[in-house]
């Protein structure tokens, strides 16, 4: 495998295409080059860690002994999830699954979501097998689950296209049903990693992690091996302290004897870049050593600014591509000159500054979806259609700051869209102010939570109509957000902003997206004026907390009950006895479980 780029990758081949392609061509070979830096900051060890990992003759060795743990680490813009990128195809070589989930900051207390984004993930992709495989694969589910498939389903709820009609769960107390989802968790993972389909599962930004995925991927990796199971995980250093739940996590996974193998990624070495622009720019090393010891230097050696530093170049003409010559040209001194910042979110705030007001706006209200966002949501928060909400977002889609995940000219298929990296959205969610952000969020739960209605509706099983569904399940049952007047009848109010005007009965929320559309709520509560929005609102931090519960993320749990208690008013025990009972229960419960784990575990 070559890490001096590939013909597709090779800058001055197509001199025509040059201003569009500068930019990704020189990305991929930075990626390549640096993803895999060491501390020790070689190319040949830098390409060596690649090696090892991306080619698959040498894979069986990196997953050897099964239950081991890879941790790449490293400040912001080393490459480390570009370098995890480099397995897919081994992995795929060998019928194999690289599935991946990212922690948020801005989602630090959903519980497992960076876990049921991967899994969900994978379900989703093995939905489309042939149905000969999806019997197998429900065969093996169902004999590694038993009676207690339902554990799972809470969390992944696609599951059930697979297994189907699930028996419910049996009633345990907190310990037992801990140990019961833990169990079912590791069956679950192993029935999906068989030997002729290895499973690679990594996770991102586990700074950000919340405590209950620590202590589930502690359970993963420490009760016995699961052999053809690889766990990758990457998080930034720098914001690591001793102290932090993250580093604690890690301790004890020593201590439970779980071999966990650290790749630590620094900064490009002067050598390096000239290796990179040498073969970018199709020169000699020697013609480039004093532009890479100015880039290095400008840039102290971070793969993304040197990215983006040679972009801005670009831009500025200094390094231009001559078509009479047919070669690179640059210019040194006007690069001396230039102020390079050494933070990556005043650099990305830059970039920001310089797109059109109506398209950083737009950015900047993305940005509170967190990592991913659906362009249909967000046309529907700014009052235009698709089209002209796709026009808003266009400039930055033009200059690398987010990017379709589907690969369309039609807007309606491209749906979703992703932020190129974390530090943009971080800088573009910077820029909204704090009474803004607070208003987007209650915007955006508005609308997830009039989508979900929408959908109850169009399937047949609208989320009113859960009458004889336990409350237990995480719905709302009839009458739950209901109030009554004087003559004893009941007032069908609604939630503001819901279109058609529907009954509080049904603001349920089931699904994988329940935590997202609540934490958006509690986000906004600042703009809950309504007493029966409040009301409603605190109801489905109930449900969270009722979900929270049975998934077992006891400090989630805490957070969703207090976050409902917040939300009522002062007469909620003598007006509203049921719901404020039961959230002061949980709070209680939460609580008591919660902190022996988080001063244990994480």
């Amino acid at each position: 495998m070559s890490f001096a780029g590939d013909g597709g990758a090779r800058m001055g081949l197509a001199a025509t295409n040059v201003g569009t392609n500068i930019s990704t061509n020189i990305s991929t070979n930075i990626v390549r080059t640096a993803v895999t830096s060491t501390v020790a900051g070689t190319v040949s060890q830098r390409q060596g860690h690649a090696l090892a990992l991306a080619d698959p003759a040498l894979l069986g060795i990196i997953t050897a002994p099964p239950g081991q743990l890879l941790l790449i680490s490293g400040p912001s813009g080393m490459g480390k999830s570009r370098l995890v990128a480099e397995l897919h195809r081994p992995i795929t070589a060998r019928q194999g699954h690289l599935i991946s989930g990212k922690f948020d900051q801005l989602q630090r207390k959903l519980p497992y979501a960076a876990l049921v984004d991967a899994l969900a993930g994978l379900i989703d992709q093995l939905l489309g097998e042939p149905e000969i495989k999806l019997r197998f694969l429900a065969r093996s589910l169902q004999a590694a689950l038993g009676q207690n498939a339902g554990a799972i389903a809470a969390l992944l709820p696609n599951l059930s296209l697979i297994l189907g009609d699930l028996p419910p769960l049996s009633q345990l107390d907190n310990q037992a049903s801990q140990q019961r989802f833990h169990h079912s968790f590791r069956q679950f993972i192993q029935a999906l990693s068989p030997a002729e389909h290895p499973l690679a599962l990594f996770l991102d930004n586990l700074q950000w992690a919340d405590s209950a995925s620590l202590q589930l991927l502690e359970v993963l990796l420490s009760q016995g091996q699961i052999p053809n199971l690889f766990v990758l995980g990457a998080y930034r250093d720098n914001e690591v302290e001793p102290g932090h739940p993250l580093q604690q996590w890690i301790t004890q996974l020593g201590e439970a004897q779980v071999q966990v193998e650290q790749l630590p990624l620094g900064p490009c070495s002067s050598d390096a870049v000239v290796e990179l622009l040498a073969d970018s720019l199709k020169v000699a090393p020697a013609e480039v050593v004093p532009l890479a010891q100015l880039i290095t230097a400008k840039t102290g050696g971070n793969p993304y600014f040197i990215n983006e530093l040679l972009k801005q170049l670009y831009q500025n003409n200094w390094l231009n591509f001559d078509r009479d010559r047919q070669c690179w040209t640059w210019e040194l001194e006007p690069i001396r000159q230039l102020h390079i910042t050494d933070n990556v979110v005043e650099l990305m705030l830059q970039q920001l500054q310089q797109l059109p007001e109506v398209s950083r706006a737009s950015l900047c209200q993305a940005a509170c979806f967190g990592p991913r966002f659906s362009i249909s949501v967000l046309a529907q928060i700014q009052g235009c259609s698709l089209q002209d909400c796709y026009q808003r977002l266009k400039p930055a889609l033009k200059a690398g700051l987010v990017q379709a995940e589907a690969r369309s000219q039609d807007v309606e298929v491209m749906r979703w869209f992703r932020f190129e990296h974390g530090r943009i959205q971080q800088a573009a969610y910077s820029l909204i102010s704090p009474g803004d952000r607070s208003k987007f969020h209650l915007a955006i739960a508005r609308q997830l939570l009039q989508q979900s209605q929408a959908s109850a509706l169009e399937s047949r099983h609208p989320i009113g109509a859960a009458e004889a569904v336990e409350p237990e399940q995480g719905f709302i049952s009839k009458g739950d957000c209901a109030e009554q007047n004087g003559s004893g009848e009941t007032n069908r109010s609604v939630i503001p902003g819901a279109s058609p005007r529907q009954s509080c009965k049904e603001c349920g929320l089931g699904g994988d997206r329940s935590f997202e559309l609540i934490d958006h709520f509690n986000r906004g509560s600042a703009g809950l004026t309504d007493p029966i929005e409040r009301r409603c609102v605190a109801q489905l931090n109930l449900q969270a907390a009722r979900q929270a519960r049975q998934a077992m993320a006891y400090s989630a749990l805490v957070e969703y009950a207090e976050a409902g208690l917040a939300l009522l008013l002062e007469d909620a025990w003598e007006q509203d006895y049921g719901l404020t009972l039961e959230l002061h229960s949980l709070a209680a419960l939460g609580g008591a479980i919660a902190k022996p784990i988080t001063s244990t575990r994480c």
